[in-house]
């Protein structure tokens, strides 16, 4: 039994043909959108990480600390396993002893800071350490700064919990607006793919009633067009994923700033994100459309 082909080639346009070019590109388009917002979030979820990174724990030393007890007190701090390591593995720590604090105040601070000083240096030595965005807590902080300070010749440790504070809830509301934005824009994403691609069923439903009136199951009917709609999902994903990978890329040149961040797990994730996206969406955009003309009457085809 042969049923009239819905594989048509571009070539031989025709009522009724479906408009494949017309299809791709809004599916391209759509995942596009959500795919560039979700390299923003990346972004900013990267800098929100780096951010935090960079910040420095400051841990002042009592003023009768010897040589001794300060590089005992250095080999303890390095062994913290909340500390950050740069990329070779190396505790991210620096000394800066007392008159060398009080060198750069006084290049800040000029005659003030002499009259503060009165002719003694009252600044203590100090470590400054880099912390894991992920101790960055209000409870664990607190635990690691007990920790510190029970370490023998440690006088005080300053996290700077306000400056944290601060940086957290800016992050935060700026992650929020964006996320905001994502689901308007996801949201839009979905209705501009369902909404094309029961347009462009809506030309083959013609095709679909005559499958029917000589005698196809309802499977056999939908095979063909879920087939398809599953072909589209996929090669509009993929163009969709390589132009934001260009995107990021551009972004990369343009801020070279974000090669620094650790974000191409991120990146993968995402165009993992977007095929599932365009497959899913159009696949069972398709399948509801090609239920609705099987069972529509005659009449409301026209």
């Amino acid at each position: 039994m042969q049923f009239p082909s819905i594989n048509r080639p571009f070539s031989k346009k025709r009522i009724g043909s479906y408009p494949y070019i017309g299809v791709l590109v809004n599916i391209t388009l759509a995942l596009f959108i959500t795919g560039l917002l979700g390299l923003i979030l990346i972004y900013t979820y990267q800098f929100s990480i780096r951010t935090k990174e960079n910040v420095e724990v400051e841990v002042y030393l009592r003023r009768d600390v010897n040589e001794n007890q300060r590089l005992s007190i250095q080999k303890k701090l390095t062994q913290l396993d909340f500390v950050l390591k740069d990329e070779k593995g190396k505790p991210r720590i620096r000394f800066m002893a007392s008159e060398e604090a009080a060198k750069m105040m006084r290049q800040e601070a000029g005659v003030e800071f002499e009259e503060f000083l009165v002719g003694e240096n009252r600044l203590p030595d100090a470590y400054y350490i880099n912390v894991e965005e992920s101790y960055y807590q209000k409870d664990k902080m607190a635990l690691l700064k007990a920790q510190i300070e029970s370490i023998e010749g440690v006088y005080e440790v300053d996290f700077k919990d306000k400056y944290i504070e601060e940086i957290t809830k800016n992050l935060q509301t700026i992650s929020y607006i964006f996320f905001a934005f994502a689901l308007v824009f996801f949201v839009a994403a979905i209705i501009l793919i369902d909404s094309g691609v029961r347009l462009a069923l809506f030309s083959q439903r013609f095709l679909i009633r005559s499958m029917q009136l000589v005698g196809a199951t309802p499977f056999f009917i939908k095979k063909p067009f879920l087939r398809r709609a599953f072909i589209h999902g996929i090669i509009g994903g993929i163009i969709a994923y390589i132009l934001v990978l260009i995107l990021a890329k551009g972004f990369a040149l343009w801020i070279p700033e974000l090669n620094a961040f650790d974000y191409m797990g991120s990146i993968l994730g995402l165009g993992f994100i977007i095929l599932v996206l365009g497959i899913s969406i159009n696949t069972i955009s398709a399948y509801i459309a090609v239920s609705k003309y099987l069972y529509m009457r005659l009449d409301d085809l026209y």
